[in-house]
């Protein structure tokens, strides 16, 4: 069994509209998908997605094709191994006003995660779009291992925008390794990939994602 996170965005935005979309599926070394958990933000708002009894395929190059059930209708992802633990992915369907052309990064999940399982500083990076504008965030999340961060971002947005800091608490579900924030304004989604690394989505107006990675 192998578990991955993965993190899709828009290449192409529909009628301006930015998606993004972060989540987590368990494949069970035979072909087939077990459980899939996601967030998907289209333009502002956020779904939480659920599905099993998926498939994927693998062929000599390690191009593996990937089928996705979410919320009872199927996505096809091709993706192709940058390493052992890591792969880019793409849209494997026909494109039209309910399935988005999205590219991103597929990780394996490695490791028990709890709230300790996020500790210390790490930089997020966030990248979205709304209205035909792109919107961009950077910034530092420290997590104190108990439940506790604390944000300080700085976003452009048609601009740059006074720097903001944020502080509020989170919660790691040890069964996926998605990460709730609770906290002031529209805190990202989390999953967890390793320690002190996830795929993220946001939960914003221009469905921004990215990623968390530890500062060292």
């Amino acid at each position: 069994t192998e578990i991955y996170t993965l993190s899709l965005h828009d290449a192409l935005p529909i009628s301006g509209n930015h998606v993004s979309l972060a989540g987590q599926y368990v494949a069970d070394g035979s072909g087939g998908i077990t459980s899939v958990v996601a967030d998907r933000n289209d333009n502002g708002v956020v779904t939480h997605l659920t599905g099993s009894a998926g498939t994927y395929t693998l062929d000599a190059l390690g191009r593996t094709e990937v089928k996705l059930p979410l919320n009872g209708t199927t996505f096809t992802y091709i993706l192709y191994p940058v390493s052992q633990t890591e792969f880019t992915a793409i849209t494997g369907d026909q494109t039209s006003a309910t399935v988005p052309l999205l590219n991103g990064t597929v990780m394996a999940q490695r490791g028990a995660f709890s709230n300790a399982s996020l500790q210390g500083a790490g930089v997020l990076e966030l990248a979205g779009a709304s209205g035909g504008t792109a919107d961009l965030t950077l910034g530092l999340a420290t997590t104190d291992g108990a439940g506790a961060i604390t944000l300080k971002i700085d976003e452009n947005n048609n601009g740059l925008q006074p720097q903001q800091t944020i502080s509020g608490t989170y919660l790691v579900d040890p069964a996926t390794g998605r990460v709730a924030i609770t906290a002031t304004g529209t805190p990202p989604i989390l999953y967890l990939a390793s320690a002190n690394q996830a795929l993220v989505v946001g939960t914003d107006a221009s469905a921004s994602g990215g990623i968390l990675e530890a500062q060292t």
